[in-house]
């Protein structure tokens, strides 16, 4: 009974790491309008943080990571839930 709760609850914090890991690359992927808008209007101001191009660079290491991560945690999965992200 008690491994059943515990499976439960295991489950329910892969499955919400999950998600995370899935809004976080929509938050990602939505960051292409903001650099294009960026790209369009070419530094107005006297100063500029990031060009575009280092911020679809970022975006892409981000990106890379988060996809990763993913493929190391769906490596993981059984363990993860069996052992009660004990690791």
């Amino acid at each position: 009974m008690i491994n059943a709760i515990v499976n439960k609850v295991a489950m329910e914090r892969y499955r919400d790491f999950l998600s995370a890991t899935d809004e976080v690359m929509l938050a990602l992927i939505e960051c292409d309008q903001h650099i294009k808008r960026l790209d369009r209007k070419k530094s107005q101001s006297s100063w500029v943080a990031c060009t575009a191009q280092e911020l679809r660079s970022f975006q892409k290491k981000a990106m890379d990571q988060i996809s990763e991560l993913r493929k190391v945690a769906k490596n993981h999965e059984a363990e993860l839930i069996s052992r009660e992200w004990r690791l």
